[in-house]
């Protein structure tokens, strides 16, 4: 049996389970080492729950703590290699098979899926090496294999486990985390679709509610300019100071009230609102002169018949 090099592609999460439907056309890696049609069924890894404590199955050792009872009465491996403050709880939702299987999987395509070599006792790492139990945490009449037993125990694992793990592993069961991230996915599908098949309630205001108040229609009549037409749109800016009246033909004149106040044209209805225009776009003849006026006019608009 051997194995391919990654090609550099997401791996498939389904090519492990044996499940993706797509075959050959899926997108995404399916690496050799993980190809389910490896397992043949030949040494297996212990799959049983309730087995082990937690550090055995992370170092895939064998554990005696079933049967015992609470923390000051550690399994051997704890007791002799755990540390000063090892906390060692029999894990009743994980089996060897699952803890290698997440073993494979996190060494990842660039170690070929393959599980570490295996390491004595009393190899530790770059932090620590390891040490008993402190004899205050362990209960007086502990009851164990000594330690010179341990350190002449092998790897619990077969050779060819350790080289092609995926052909004597199960697909596990889903971790505690696994569930609750499950649930918590599951819970907010649920809700959604409540959401969108309830309409919000509609709670009636108890609260008082005043429209604005608005100054009433101008008492004045509709200004008209016979040129442009009738004013469509008066406008105040308080910010500038200026009204700016619309006319029918789309004319838009703006003017200041300091410079209108002697707008009296024949032709617009005077009213307090309609003052002279400083600057305003006509083409027209002026009727004493008979001189054609275009473009930007400064001159009052008045004395026009």
């Amino acid at each position: 049996m051997t194995t391919i090099p990654t090609s550099g592609q997401r791996p498939c999460g389904f090519w492990p389970f044996g499940q993706c439907k797509q075959g050959a056309e899926c997108p995404l890696e399916h690496h050799n080492a993980l190809d389910a049609a490896w397992n043949d069924g030949s040494d297996p890894v212990p799959n049983e729950l309730g087995t082990a404590c937690s550090r055995c199955l992370e170092r895939v050792y064998p554990c005696d703590k079933k049967g015992r009872g609470g923390g000051d009465d550690p399994c051997s491996e704890c007791r002799w290699f755990g540390g000063e403050n090892c906390q060692c709880v029999l894990v009743d939702d994980s089996s060897y098979n699952d803890s290698v299987w997440r073993l494979m999987m996190k060494r990842g395509p660039d170690n070929q899926y393959t599980l570490p070599a295996y390491r004595g006792r009393e190899v530790g790492n770059w932090k620590k090496t390891p040490q008993p139990m402190s004899a205050k945490n362990v209960k007086s009449d502990w009851k164990g294999e000594p330690k010179e037993a341990l350190l002449n125990k092998g790897d619990m694992l077969a050779p060819a486990v350790r080289v092609l793990p995926r052909a004597h592993l199960v697909p596990p069961r889903i971790s505690g985390y696994g569930k609750k991230s499950a649930a918590y996915k599951e819970d907010v599908k649920r809700k959604r679709e409540s959401d969108v098949n309830v309409s919000p309630p509609v709670v009636a205001s108890t609260a008082a509610f005043t429209l604005p108040q608005f100054p009433p229609s101008p008492a004045f009549l509709q200004p008209e300019d016979r040129l442009h037409g009738k004013a469509k749109k008066l406008i105040w800016d308080w910010e500038t100071g200026r009204w700016t009246h619309e006319f029918e033909d789309g004319t838009v004149l703006t003017g200041n009230p300091s410079a209108l106040s002697t707008f009296d044209s024949t032709d617009i209805i005077p009213t307090p609102a309609m003052k002279k225009l400083r600057v305003f776009r006509a083409i027209k003849r002026h009727p004493a002169t008979n001189i054609r006026m275009t473009g930007y006019n400064q001159e009052p608009l008045h004395q026009w018949t």
